[in-house]
């Protein structure tokens, strides 16, 4: 009977430590330095999403998705108009001049029909650039 439970107990030790070493070795590149913060241009796309994020957490929902969805998508697309806006202003690649072009076209005009489906409470919120 000893050695059956002898053989368990290494067993045990094996799968624990197999666990214990694949969780340090998974973990090992997350414990890197945190990469700086962006600079320049890139910094000015970051701010496009942070104060997104910040209009979107600060707006309360109603219950109504109808009149939630509109509300929240208004600083969605706001702030892909003003990331377009930072690469024309940045940016040298001509696709992504063209696409960011289509972007504030095409997001300005949902902003606007948006509005227009009742979300004009989130009007203020942020700004149009």
């Amino acid at each position: 009977m000893k050695r059956p439970m002898l053989i368990l107990l290494a067993l045990l030790a094996v799968v624990v430590g197999a666990t214990l070493l694949y969780f340090a070795q998974r973990d090992r590149g997350r414990a890197s330095a945190p990469s700086a913060p962006p600079s320049g241009p890139s910094s000015e796309l970051v701010g496009a999403m942070h104060r997104m994020h910040e209009t979107t957490n600060a707006l309360p929902m109603t219950g109504d998705i109808d009149q939630d969805f509109a509300a929240l998508m208004i600083p969605h697309h706001r702030s892909a108009v003003e990331m377009a806006r930072v690469y024309l202003k940045h940016g040298k690649d001509p696709q992504l001049r063209r696409l960011s072009e289509t972007v504030i076209a095409s997001q300005e005009a949902e902003i606007r029909q948006l509005r227009g489906r009742g979300a004009a409470s989130v009007a203020g919120a942020h700004p149009d650039h």
